[in-house]
């Protein structure tokens, strides 16, 4: 967990926060599975899909995962006898 990835743990439920770079706020977001989820046996609070504070249902979430690229081009392996150097 970095200083823009924060965890809070508030009516029985655990929420992922990511925080805005330019607003400096804090949304509701989670890639790697629900923003939302609950961990007491008597929370009323129902697990939850968000990405960048926007809610969405497992479905659609899993559609958006799956839609993500790759590495970045400074990432990628470059072709064989060629360098990155200028």
């Amino acid at each position: 967990m970095n200083e823009h990835h924060k965890k809070l743990k508030k009516d029985g439920a655990i929420y992922h926060l990511l925080r805005d770079i330019a607003t400096k706020e804090y949304r509701i977001h989670n890639w790697d599975g629900p923003a939302i989820e609950p961990v007491d046996k008597d929370c009323k609070v129902k697990r939850a899909w968000y990405i960048n504070g926007i809610e969405y249902n497992k479905d659609d979430w899993q559609a958006m995962r799956k839609g993500r690229e790759g590495l970045p081009p400074s990432k990628q392996k470059s072709p064989k006898g060629s360098t990155n150097r200028a």
